[in-house]
């Protein structure tokens, strides 16, 4: 019964993790579809930016994006939280 309610928790967690790097990815291309359709929109009326706004305005589109995984810094198995809970305790003493 802990197997699968471990798993279960784990399963809640890595779809919530996936969820959130997925929600993060949507907003960022939201962003730069709004760049882009504003920078083409500047073109058309013939007050488009000059070559060096150009080439900021290319690198903030063309940048790499983060996934927005959230990186943990905790234990990631139970053996590694039983001995460090252990190593704390030897300390105290």
């Amino acid at each position: 019964m802990l197997a699968i309610s471990s798993f279960g928790v784990w399963l809640t967690r890595l779809s919530g993790k996936i969820f959130i790097s997925n929600l993060h990815l949507r907003t960022d291309a939201d962003e730069r579809v709004t760049m882009i359709q504003t920078y083409l929109a500047l073109l058309r009326e013939g007050s488009g930016p000059k070559d060096d706004e150009r080439q900021l305005i290319l690198q903030t589109l063309f940048r790499p994006s983060s996934t927005g995984f959230i990186k943990e810094d905790g234990p990631s198995g139970f053996y590694e939280a039983m001995s460090k809970r252990w190593e704390d305790n030897d300390d105290h003493i």
